[in-house]
């Protein structure tokens, strides 16, 4: 009885320890100036930035992985115009020219043989290479890390409680909590994650999905009936000619609204892959534990439909990376985006998430492999596209899959100012049928990037017409001029939250962010929020009355490109500055 007693009293001590470890650790919160959350190329250039400047900086990354899309598979950069990429974006792509420099870097071809082999692989005089394999992105992003040590702490596997994991003072973030229970204070927040959680857990205001056009009176935003794709009278329904027999998985029952109304749903995510066809460094593409064929029938019917069929085209792209390598992207008509597959994501709990996430390789997956083994599917397709397999040498610590979920877009913050049509300089043709640009009817006075990728929205939604043939909507696709992009567009209204600044799930529109959502910008958008949260500090104001001159002129001289209008020579890049 005694032992019993005392076994007992032992096992009260030790939970008793741990529990008062957990509770101490919990009511000592680890402090830093800057607490950044997600190590997305955005919040890795706004904690360089932020150290740079003198400032102690956390990043929380809730996953595994650092570098977002630029290290997870996105290799064929969608930088625009060139002139418009600075500041540590620029000095990313610099770094990748350097790399490439060395003949260690290339493995299984020389530098000769591959820069010709796309025109925008790289920009001599910039010194600038825009296309790189994966693991050449995660090297750099970790020695920038590295060399920030001093006074940068990278934290992995720290997701936000969404639920209660932040507190607030007078309209300011006080503390946040993590699902480990750890506990993070800082003078000011940085929201760099894909999908804008620590901005909705502060209480500001978002939106997911699009505005209907007459919001901020666009032409471009809300569903896009007018312009939606006729897939070719496919027949929609999974017993062909029986509509009893129900339709194909995401075929939408009815259009989704009326053409320029809003909704909640997202344009289409996928999987950029790094595939290669060189038998040495291939590895097969798995059929997946779920692979379901009818995810591609209608891909199958659409391909029997085609007479000039060219099995070393379409389906998926093949964009030339070094090692002869590609990043796979979707392209038109039937591909890799599993389209009404992320229109729960952003607001998702993490085990939902993790169930998209499951769902969208799943899909890519088994779309590789329909196409390259089942027998209905032309021979010289499957052939060709039998060829192609995951790069052995990229991401040998994920089963050589993507360590990242291309979320083109889920939360857009609804801040100070919101990008939007107003602000562009479109591409159109007038009446004599030649192209000219109408100047933007309200160009931003405060920028802090130039962003001038087209805009660009993949598409959202399939729905069963009136006559029982299949439309696609939502894709938009078209060109603008360099642009700035404001500062105010960074920051929450003043009354929702003080200290936090937003530097991927901006304050734009639906449309305004087709364009905005490229990694060069993301990553300028977190350089500027660090650079303006520091100058705060520095002269005892707030981001929200901060003097927009002092930031501008901090900006130019860390390199940044703040002008849409083309400079006579490449702009010139500071020296490091740490």
């Amino acid at each position: 009885m005694k032992t019993r007693i005392q076994r007992l009293v032992f096992k009260f001590i030790i939970i008793s320890s741990v529990l008062s470890i957990r509770l101490g650790a919990a009511s000592a919160p680890q402090h830093a100036d800057v607490i950044i959350y997600g190590a997305t190329p955005s919040g890795i250039a706004a904690a360089v930035e932020a150290s740079r400047m003198g400032r102690s900086v956390i990043i929380l990354e809730p996953g595994r992985f650092i570098g977002g899309m630029m290290a997870g598979g996105l290799g064929a950069t969608d930088k625009g115009v060139v002139w418009t990429v600075g500041g540590l974006a620029r000095e990313f792509f610099e770094e990748i020219w350097q790399y490439y420099l060395d003949p260690a870097a290339w493995k299984h071809e020389d530098r000769a043989a591959y820069l010709p082999r796309h025109g925008q692989t790289h920009t001599k005089d910039m010194k600038c290479q825009w296309y790189f394999e994966p693991h050449a992105a995660r090297l750099v992003f970790e020695r920038w890390l590295e060399k920030s040590r001093a006074t940068v702490t990278l934290l992995r596997g720290e997701r936000l409680d969404r639920a209660a994991g932040v507190e607030k003072k007078d309209g300011a973030i006080t503390r946040i909590t993590m699902e480990s229970g750890r506990v993070f204070s800082g003078a000011y927040f940085i929201d760099a994650s894909y999908e804008g959680d620590l901005m909705a857990a502060a209480g500001v205001e978002y939106i997911v999905g699009r505005e209907p056009n007459s919001r901020y009176g666009e032409t471009l935003n809300g569903i896009r009936l007018d312009d939606a794709d006729e897939l070719g009278g496919i027949d929609p329904f999974v017993e062909p000619g029986n509509p009893a027999g129900g339709l194909l998985p995401r075929i939408e029952p009815r259009a989704p609204g009326g053409h320029g109304e809003g909704d909640g749903r997202v344009q289409a995510y996928n999987y950029r892959l790094c595939l290669t066809a060189l038998e040495e460094n291939r590895v097969p593409i798995a059929r997946p534990a779920d692979y379901n064929p009818l995810n591609y029938e209608l891909m199958l019917r659409g391909i029997a439909q085609r007479k000039n069929l060219k099995p070393e085209k379409g389906f998926f792209t093949r964009v030339p990376m070094p090692n002869l390598k590609t990043d796979s992207n979707n392209t038109a008509g039937f591909s890799t985006d599993y389209i009404g597959g992320g229109h729960g994501w952003a607001e998702a709990s993490y085990a939902e998430r993790e169930k998209i996430e499951a769902a969208h390789r799943s899909y890519v997956q088994g779309f590789f492999w329909f196409l390259g083994n089942d027998p209905r599917v032309p021979g010289a397709l499957r052939r060709e596209v039998g060829r192609w397999g995951l790069a052995k040498d990229e991401f040998a610590d994920n089963g050589h899959w993507p360590t990242q979920l291309y979320i083109r877009e889920a939360r857009r913050m609804a801040g100070l100012h919101v990008m939007q049509e107003d602000n562009f300089s479109h591409k159109q043709k007038n009446g004599a049928g030649r192209i000219v640009v109408a100047p933007a009817r309200a160009p931003v006075p405060d920028p802090v990037a130039v962003g001038s990728y087209a805009l660009d929205s993949h598409k959202v939604c399939l729905f069963l017409t009136e006559k029982n043939t299949v439309k696609c909507e939502g894709h938009i696709y078209k060109g603008v001029m360099p642009y700035g992009i404001s500062y105010r567009s960074l920051l929450p209204r003043p009354g929702q939250c003080k200290n936090l600044l937003v530097s991927v799930c901006i304050s734009a529109s639906h449309v305004a962010y087709g364009s905005i959502r490229m990694e060069p910008v993301y990553m300028e958008m977190g350089q500027a929020a660090a650079a303006a949260i520091c100058l705060a500090l520095e002269q005892g104001v707030t981001p929200h009355t901060l003097d927009y001159p002092a930031l501008r002129a901090h900006l130019k001289r860390a390199g940044a490109v703040l002008s849409p209008e083309k400079p006579e020579a490449p702009a010139k890049k500071t020296k490091n500055r740490g």
